[in-house]
């Protein structure tokens, strides 16, 4: 598999969408210095009648356009099978907390506000497109899977994997070296053994009456795999697919193939893993926070239990970038995730980066005490990070302000209250001086 930078995206096709030719030209003039290809659509509905065949990469959006705006575009777009996996970013000037919101619900994956800035074009361009190139890379490797696992059922088939021979009553009458060491026993040990012996124990009762010759309300027999616990000799148990084949023989004889998933488990889980951190940081992405935030809440919610969560802007970060370049500014996100995770030590608290230099917290179970514990943490560890910030307003190195949210949910609550909260505790924070923490109030 190609690492995160191999990946190049410098010919990946872009659709601008925009119905003033003012800005497709000045988006035209950004983009295209980094080689991208470029298409361009005066309005809504020709961006959908020309993208299937287009097939772009990623589309930039202009919110304001006459007869279909750029949400209700969005929308068309995620409806069609076909172009609904395309990234979208929002272009406009209605920067508020409920536009951007209104943007995500509509199925846009960012925004870039006006007027129009070359450097956050092809930052965030380059981001989304690189995700989106991740993202393809993925599903290729997803194919690869599926592909290993129908060799292995070729492989199976001409038994190079585990198999056993069972008569009845389900005694086990041969095995080939491939059993022997999948479940680590000697011949002698497995000939003559239960068959389900080989199995978990909650999987006995649903095998043992599979064997007995002429047992009319034996369960019948099953020609396809099915996934099992398998249990070795010395106990410990692993997954395996079991196949069982009822040879036409003038005896009755099952064949039964089995096939180790181990290292499948293993690569779809390492799979999972990766599509749910963040490529930079490696703490958890917005996709895994979007998802434990929304379990965490209905959870919350069904054990009225209170839930917290902090949202953390690092202070003038934009200026940190400007003063110390944007490599030292990746380092500088990678130690503030190290002191944020450090900041927690419970298994179900979870941080996670939210977007350019935001980070958020999810404290289940936890009140606005234990929430402002946490935070006061936050703010010293990463004082003690001891990174010079010589463009700061507020110190002269790198600190972060706080936004603190925590509400016990009832049946009624809109799932987002809790984060827009904590956003707006933010926004007070960085007001009312930075380098601090705000707790929401309803007021």
């Amino acid at each position: 598999m190609n690492n995160n930078a191999d990946i190049d995206v410098s010919n990946a096709q872009i659709l601008v969408v925009d119905d003033t030719p003012h800005n497709l030209d000045l988006l035209y003039a950004i983009l295209n210095c980094k080689g991208y290809k470029i298409a361009a659509a005066p309005s809504g509905e020709i961006a959908l009648s020309i993208a299937p065949s287009l097939k772009p990469d990623l589309i930039l959006m202009d919110v304001m356009m006459p007869k279909l705006d750029g949400f209700e575009t969005c929308r068309l777009f995620k409806a069609d099978p076909n172009l609904q996996d395309i990234p979208i970013i929002f272009i406009t000037a209605k920067t508020s907390l409920d536009d951007i919101v209104a943007g995500f619900d509509a199925g846009g994956v960012d925004y870039i506000s006006k007027p129009i800035k070359a450097r956050e074009v092809h930052a965030r361009v380059h981001t989304h497109l690189h995700s989106r190139a991740l993202m393809k890379q993925q599903v290729v490797l997803n194919d690869r899977l599926k592909d290993l696992e129908t060799r292995s059922r070729c492989i199976i088939n001409e038994v190079t994997d585990a198999v056993v021979t069972v008569r009845p009553p389900g005694i086990i009458e041969s095995a080939n070296p491939a059993a022997l060491s999948l479940f680590g026993y000697t011949s002698d040990e497995m000939l003559g053994k239960p068959f389900v012996e080989l199995l978990a124990q909650k999987h006995h009762d649903n095998y043992c009456g599979h064997f007995i010759q002429e047992q009319l309300q034996a369960p019948p027999i099953s020609e396809n795999a099915i996934e099992v616990t398998g249990k070795k000799h010395d106990g410990s148990t692993l997954p395996v697919d079991l196949t069982i084949k009822q040879l036409d023989l003038n005896y009755p004889l099952y064949l039964c193939f089995i096939h180790d998933l181990s290292i499948h488990k293993n690569i779809l889980n390492e799979l999972t893993r990766l599509s749910n951190l963040d490529g930079l940081t490696n703490i958890a992405n917005r996709r895994r926070f979007d998802e434990e935030y929304e379990q965490g809440w209905h959870e919350a919610q069904r054990k009225q239990l209170p839930l917290s969560l902090i949202m953390v802007d690092i202070d003038y970060f934009k200026q940190f970038n400007d003063a110390y370049g944007h490599q030292v500014g990746d380092e500088c996100l990678q130690k503030v995730a190290k002191a944020l995770e450090k900041s927690v030590i419970r298994n179900a608290d979870l941080v996670a980066r939210f977007g350019g230099e935001e980070f958020v917290l999810i404290l289940p179970n936890t009140d606005s005490k234990g929430a402002i514990t946490i935070a006061q943490t936050i703010l010293d560890n990463v004082k003690q990070l001891d990174i010079e910030h010589r463009l700061s307003g507020v110190a002269q190195v790198l600190t972060t302000s706080l936004g603190i949210a925590t509400l016990t949910p009832v049946k009624n609550d809109v799932l987002s209250t809790l984060i827009t909260q904590a956003d707006q505790a933010l926004y007070q924070a960085k007001e009312t001086g930075r380098d601090r923490w705000v707790l929401f109030k309803e007021t």
